[in-house]
This record gives structure tokens, C-alpha cells and sequence, in this order.
């Protein structure tokens, strides 16, 4: 089964890009918008030596004709991204960002979200005349936010409540302020919950018929009192239903007792562009599955059509996007096509849309396959897919002496980095430089070391058959490739060794004293540390990966005796270990609980309070005891 928790992974590239350079950090401009009646904040000031990097956007298969300067949000809100974001405008004469998701840069949406907010702020600047406080809606590119587990792909936005003190005068918020369920604040002197004028805020954007909205997320005791107050100044019935069928706490998540959380359906040019829509749609509810079925049939025609290459692959890239797994055969059909770059895409197509047989397709199109970039790509493919094709494919690859010699495209930069970067300073936070997940703040150049070794030359070096095929092994979850590996352990390439050990770690969950890509380790100490493979492997190799998975957790103080849902608590405390144990741990957990968020991009900190806090609130779905002392903290 794919892994991959989007077929639109495949497609996604880097939101910004740094060149390499840890000392170049890409932040975008604020598109301002000037009124000058209005006294703002003054913008964020960067040290004069700090280097910007030019904002570049993630990749889409735009095809000849279209606006390549359109809005759209891709994907679902939890695992999208968004091409060409809308900035809501900076400063603004109705509503202002609130001070800390300013500085946080996240004032970027879809474009009708944006839209929503400002006709909304508009609303309530005439009625109040006040400024409706705006939080987090996104970053540009869209993607993670450390705060959030949607606000993705442009269509999620966070609104301050209005509020009122003592008194009962109207006071702006400087931040989003909690209140319990009497609207009661102890915020700077007590805050209180005004319904009066947040109903307006809600009213504003029911009444947009620009956007379908699909959730107002909020406190069913907020809510409650929104509801009364519409009610008691005489609001249509129609309208009440429909905010009460809107409004609403949401289950297995935060109350929503600080913010009013926004989230909009696709619009119909999203849906044909690959944005997805889940969850709940309120009868009238315009989904355009019929749009989006027309786009599938043009595209499909369009793959075999006598088109250039570039744009019948960027139509197999578009059906990836629009999830079109019905239409294998078509997608199979493009693995003979006469160009490399179509048949890699549908290769990509196959794995990502998990299409059924595809196993077996690109099992027959390796072996007759001439182009070696096209291979490489069936290799990660398979791994993605998994199963018992993928074993086979890959064990045969890495005993093949030949695939030492295949160059397949440049070195990864995820493997250039891996090995140039120094070893973190503080041991109880492993991965502390790499993994905050916020937007990197201003930082002077630094000198990042590369190993000197002669056996580690990665200057100049290019991506082998064999290499991809380690890292390809490193992700198929299969015990077949595991022989072949521990054979390459005896290479004198110090990355063909580094990396084949990196793979042995994650499929088996065992590790060796050596280090096999250290330039300073000794040979005899590289020999032992083989021999230790070889003797795990003749002792191992005909038990089940699961044993191997439950011994290696055991072996290092976790109790887990298998890896079923009895062992989720103890999987969870072993997210913070070292990087095979964390991550075999946290891939277990997604196919225990079939949830798959993208918690293995994360900083182990916070995919251990990620997880912490999804399990404890569903732990009579999963008969779970109650938290463990040594969890308690990440809650």
C-alpha cells in the first residue's frame, strides 16, 4: 500500500529556496497597500547583512494557455499547498493582523479567502466603526504551520472575537484571548466575550456569496450565545439555521474559545486544479465532481495526444492532482511513450495514485527500460508502493555490480546534507538546527564544515543506480533488500556504506557500534561492525520485519512486545529517540491509527506532542490507559 500521505508529494517542490547556504534565508515581501489614515505598525526590520533569497514558487504542471499567475490551493487543508498566494493587504483601513501572527508572516490565503476577510472587515468597520483583528491564515506557498494542523492550502483563516471590558466599551484585542465558557476573560484586567459585534463578523461572511463556507469553527458555549443574540435582534430564520448548522465546536480538537476559524469549500477553478474537498457539505453544497470528471477525460486525451512531451507529462501530472487512480490503464499506456520525461511522470503517476497493478507494470517496464533517470524513478516508485514487487526489485538491483556504474542525475541534496552538516552541540536535542518549524528568523552566514576525508568526496559526485536504489530500499518497508545491504557494508565507497547502514537501520531497527561513513573510523573497526550485520542477519534474516521492529524497540528499554495497538503509548515515547528508532515508531503509529500526518517532516519534539496529544483524545477508540508519566509534559 502507498505511503505517501498525498498523491500531490510527488509534485510538491521546495516553497523557497536557500541555495544550499545556511546563512541565505528566503522571506517574501509584504505586498503593501498604503492608506495612509491609518497608523500601523511599522513593518519587520531585517539586519542590513542578513542575505533574502527571491521568492520561488512551488511547482504546478500549468499547461499552454493558462494563467500561470493564478491563485490556487491544491490538495486538502491539512496536506496542501497553495501556487500564487494572496497577501491580505498590509497595513489595511478595516482590519489589522494581530501583532504576534504578524510577525509570524502568515497573512497569506486563496485568493477568495482573502476576499472573504476584507469584504467581512468591511462590514464590520462601517456597523462599529472598528478594525476586525485578523490571526494566522497562512504562509505563502502554503504548507505546515507549527501552530496549526490545517491552514494548508489557503482556504483556513483564524479572526479574533470582539471584545469588551468591565465596563462593557469596546477594547481591541492584542492577541487571540481565551475565554471560558461564560465568555469570561482573566486577560490584562478581564476581557469579556461581546457577542453583539462578533455576530456581525458572522453575518458579514454568510452573507458573502462569493465563497461557500464550510466550518466556523467555535465554542458550542460561544455559539450559544452568538445564536441568542441573533435571535433576540429579530435576525431571519434562514439565517440563524444556517450559522447554526455552520457554527461549531470541532470534535477531537481544540474548543475554539479564542478565535473563530474560518474554512472555505474549493471553488470550482480549484477543483479542476487539484484542490480537495473534505469532510462535511451542508446540503446546497456545490462540490463540482461533474467539473472535475470533464477535467479527468480531457486530460487523459490529452497524455497520448500528439502534444509536445512537456505538456503531455504535465497532463499525467494534473491527473495525479485530481487523484485519478480510475484511469490506470491510460497512465500504464504512458510508460512506452517515446519521451523519458512523459514516461518518468507516469512511472511518478502509478505510485503516487496507488493504481492497481501497478506493481507489476513497472516491475515490466524496468527490465526494458534504457533510460536511466526513468529507472531510477521506477525504483522509488516501487518502494513507495511497497509490497512484494518492490522487494524484489530492489534486492535484484543492489546485487547487481553493475548499478555501481549507472549514473541517474545529480547527488540528492537530502544526502549532501546529511553529510556535510556538524553534529548537533546539545545530545538532548538531536535535532534542535534542523527541525523548527517556524519561519527561520533573520541569522548571519556561518561556515557549516564538510567532512575532509578522502574516502567522502561528494564534490562533483552524481547519483548512481545502486545509490537510488539504497535510498529507494532505505523507504520500502521490505526485508528483501536487507542481504544486499548488509554486502555493500563492506564498500570502499564510505557513501555507498554510510547510506546502505542508514537503510539496514530503518528496515531492521537495529543498529551496529560502527559508523561506516565516519573517514576516521578504522578498517577493522568497519569489518566488525559488518560482521556484527552478517551475524544479526544469520541469527534475524527468517523472522518477520514486525519481530525485527518489536526486538529493536525492546533492546532499547521500550515495551513493546508487538507492534499492535497495545504499544501505541510506548511508541509514542520513542519518537524522541534516535532517528531509525523515531522513525520506524512513527510510521508504525500511522498505520495503527490510519492517520498520516506529516509528522516525520517535524522536529521530534513536536511530532511527540503531535502524537501525545491525537492519542489522548482518542484513547477509548483505541482502548488506551491513561496517559503515562513520561508523555504527561508533551500534552
Amino acid at each position: 500500500m502507498i505511503r505517501a500521505p498525498l498523491a500531490l508529494a510527488m509534485l510538491a517542490a521546495a516553497a523557497c529556496s536557500n541555495g544550499g547556504d545556511p546563512g541565505r534565508i528566503a522571506r517574501p515581501a509584504v505586498d503593501p497597500q498604503v492608506e495612509p489614515e491609518v497608523a500601523v505598525e511599522a513593518p519587520i526590520q531585517y539586519p542590513p547583512d542578513t542575505l533574502i533569497e527571491p521568492w520561488v514558487e512551488p511547482w504546478y504542471p500549468f499547461l499552454e494557455g493558462e494563467d500561470e499567475g493564478a491563485s490556487i490551493s491544491v490538495g486538502t487543508v491539512t496536506n496542501g499547498h497553495l501556487i500564487n498566494a494572496r497577501a491580505l493587504p498590509l497595513p489595511g483601513l478595516t482590519y489589522e493582523v494581530l501583532p504576534r501572527q504578524r510577525e509570524r508572516d502568515l497573512g497569506y490565503g486563496a485568493e477568495a479567502l482573502i476576499e472573504l476577510i476584507v469584504g467581512a472587515s468591511k462590514v464590520y468597520y462601517a456597523e462599529h466603526g472598528a478594525r476586525l483583528h485578523v490571526g494566522n491564515i497562512g504562509q505563502r506557498g502554503g504548507g505546515d504551520l507549527a501552530w496549526s494542523v490545517s491552514h494548508n492550502s489557503g482556504r483556513d483563516a483564524d479572526i479574533a472575537f470582539a471584545y469588551v471590558d468591565q465596563e462593557g466599551n469596546p477594547v481591541d484585542p492584542d492577541d487571540l484571548i481565551p475565554v471560558d465558557k461564560k465568555g469570561e476573560s482573566e486577560w490584562k484586567g478581564g476581557h469579556r466575550f461581546d457577542p453583539v459585534r462578533t455576530w456581525t463578523v458572522v453575518k458579514a461572511l454568510l452573507s458573502d456569496d462569493r465563497v461557500q463556507i464550510q466550518y466556523l469553527f467555535i465554542s458550542n458555549a460561544l455559539k450559544k450565545m452568538l445564536l441568542a443574540h441573533a435571535r433576540s435582534k429579530g435576525e431571519p430564520a434562514a439565517l440563524i439555521q444556517r450559522a447554526d448548522a455552520l457554527l461549531g465546536q470541532p470534535g477531537m480538537a481544540l474548543a475554539h474559545n479564542d478565535h473563530l476559524h474560518i474554512r472555505i469549500h474549493c471553488g470550482v477553478e480549484d477543483v479542476v486544479r487539484g484542490c480537495v474537498n473534505q469532510g462535511r457539505a451542508l446540503p446546497g453544497v456545490k462540490l463540482f465532481e461533474a467539473e472535475r470528471e470533464a477535467e479527468v477525460a480531457r486530460l487523459v486525451k490529452l497524455s497520448g495526444a500528439a502534444a509536445e512531451d512537456e505538456q503531455r507529462a504535465r497532463a499525467v501530472e494534473r491527473l495525479v492532482l485530481l487523484g485519478a487512480s480510475g484511469r490506470g490503464e491510460a497512465l500504464v499506456a504512458r510508460l512506452s511513450d517515446p519521451s523519458p520525461r512523459v514516461r518518468s511522470a507516469a512511472v511518478k503517476a502509478l505510485s503516487a495514485l496507488s493504481v492497481e497493478g501497478a506493481g507489476g507494470a513497472l516491475e515490466a517496464r524496468f527490465k526494458v527500460e534504457q533510460d536511466a533517470a526513468v529507472r531510477a524513478a521506477i525504483l522509488d516508485a516501487v518502494s513507495l508502493l511497497g509490497g512484494d514487487v518492490a522487494g524484489r526489485v530492489l534486492a535484484a538491483v543492489l546485487a547487481d555490480p553493475a548499478s555501481a556504474s549507472v549514473e541517474v542525475g545529480p547527488l540528492s541534496e537530502a544526502i549532501v546534507v546529511a553529510y556535510t552538516l556538524p553534529p548537533p552541540a546539545d545530545p538532548r536535542f538531536p535535532d534542535k538546527d534542523l527541525e523548527d518549524r517556524r519561519r527561520p528568523k533573520p541569522m548571519q552566514a556561518v561556515e557549516v564544515p564538510r567532512f575532509t576525508g578522502q574516502e567522502l568526496p561528494l564534490e562533483g559526485r552524481r547519483m548512481t543506480l545502486r545509490l537510488a536504489a539504497i535510498e529507494a530500499a532505505a523507504d520500502s518497508e521490505r526485508p528483501e533488500p536487507v542481504p544486499a545491504l548488509v554486502g555493500l557494508l563492506g564498500e570502499p565507497d564510505a557513501l555507498v556504506r554510510g547510506r546502505a547502514e542508514r537503510a539496514l537501520r530503518r528496515l531492521t531497527n537495529h543498529t551496529s557500534k560502527a559508523s561506516f561513513d565516519d573517514p576516521s573510523a578504522s578498517a577493522e573497526d568497519r569489518e566488525a561492525g559488518a560482521q556484527e550485520w552478517t551475524e544479526w542477519l544469520k541469527a534475524n534474516g527468517r523472522k518477520k520485519r514486525g519481530d525485527w521492529l518489536a526486538a529493536g524497540f525492546q533492546a532499547r528499554g521500550f515495551e513493546v512486545k508487538r507492534v499492535d495497538k497495545r504499544a501505541i503509548w510506548a511508541l509514542v515515547e520513542a519518537i524522541p529517540s534516535r532517528d531509525f528508532l523515531s522513525y520506524n515508531a512513527q510510521r508504525a503509529l500511522m498505520e495503527l491509527s490510519g492517520h498520516r500526518p506529516a509528522s516525520l517532516t517535524w522536529n521530534k519534539n513536536a511530532a511527540t506532542r503531535y502524537w501525545t496529544r491525537w492519542f489522548d483524545r482518542r484513547r477509548g477508540s483505541f482502548g488506551l490507559r491513561k496517559l503515562p508519566k513520561a508523555l504527561q509534559p508533551y500534552r
